[in-house]
């Protein structure tokens, strides 16, 4: 019995020996296997590292020493970027070649009320009675009359300056559908280069370049994603108060220049004359040739 006994706790003893042993053996197995997995991981990312430094098929480039002195780390880098594509064919925006007499003059006219200026002058009584003729004739909805006296009876400095009027897309929509078509929508801001030095020239080439050629059928209703901000009635109007909208975009910028620089459409035919890739260059060179860094977008 005794002999039973010892013979039990001896091998309870061993037993225990042999898990202490195992969970030994496993926990150094474990460390052995996160180090290497450490050692793995850091393999890789300075693989990674030295790959960028030096990209493969090429040993001879990328890595930039770092600098030597602490009057070379605080060196500054110059840099800056130009999109030289621009978003519009609008001479007087881009470029910098808009002479600064006609800028200062529009800035000061806008400043101080375009002189009362009334969108009645820019679409006169009889030529929204044309215009109502021509979106007949075109098949658009007739445009409310009630709406047309309050238009007519705004200023045109609220007008251009209404954040709504872009929030609807009154403009935005119809200009990029219509701007580049041909030799350029009658206005300011478009590549026309004809007589628009009054506004009855100005009305008769616009209203023929939109209702006699391709650019109504350029315009269509609203898409759905901008409804939101529109009514119902809007919407169902939608092609009509865009070319409304559009007409008293394009005559206020024509009226405005009209008033304080009569000869803005000589210069504006001397700047589309201009060779924009040899002028790009000359900034380049003369304004910022002692940047660093030159980031240049094309669109």
């Amino acid at each position: 019995m005794i002999l039973k006994t010892y013979a039990l706790v001896v091998l309870g003893l061993l037993l225990g020996a042999m898990s202490h042993c195992a969970v030994v053996v496993g926990k150094k197995r474990y460390l052995m296997l996160a180090e290497g997995y450490e050692k793995y991981m850091r393999s890789v990312e300075e693989k990674r590292m030295e790959e960028w430094r030096c990209p493969k098929g090429d040993k001879n480039n990328s890595f930039v020493a770092p600098p030597k002195s602490k009057e070379q780390a605080k060196q500054v880098v110059r840099a800056m970027k130009w999109n030289m594509a621009g978003v519009s064919g609008n001479v007087f925006e881009f470029w910098g070649l808009a002479p600064n007499r006609i800028a200062e003059a529009v800035e000061r006219s806008v400043r101080t009320g375009c002189s009362g200026r009334r969108l009645g002058d820019v679409l006169t009584v009889d030529r929204t009675a044309e215009l109502q003729r021509l979106l007949a004739g075109a098949g658009l909805p007739p445009l409310p009359e009630g709406l047309l006296r309050t238009l007519r009876a705004r200023g045109v400095v609220a007008f251009l300056c209404d954040e709504g009027i872009g929030e609807k897309r009154l403009v935005s929509l119809p200009d990029r559908a219509t701007a580049g078509l041909g030799g350029g929508r009658p206005g300011a801001t478009t590549a026309f280069a004809g007589s628009i030095g009054s506004m009855e020239e100005w009305w008769s080439a616009w209203a023929r370049f939109v209702f006699e050629g391709d650019a109504l059928g350029k315009v269509v209703p609203h898409p759905e994603k901008y409804h939101a901000a529109l009514t119902e009635v809007e919407i169902e109007l939608s092609v009509s108060l865009q070319l409304l909208h559009l007409a008293l975009f394009d005559g206020a910028l024509v009226q405005i220049l009209n008033d304080v620089e009569p000869g803005w459409m000589d210069v504006k035919r001397q700047l589309l004359a201009v060779d924009k890739v040899s002028l790009g260059a000359k900034i380049l060179r003369e304004a910022y040739g002692s940047f660093d860094v030159l980031l240049l977008q094309e669109r």
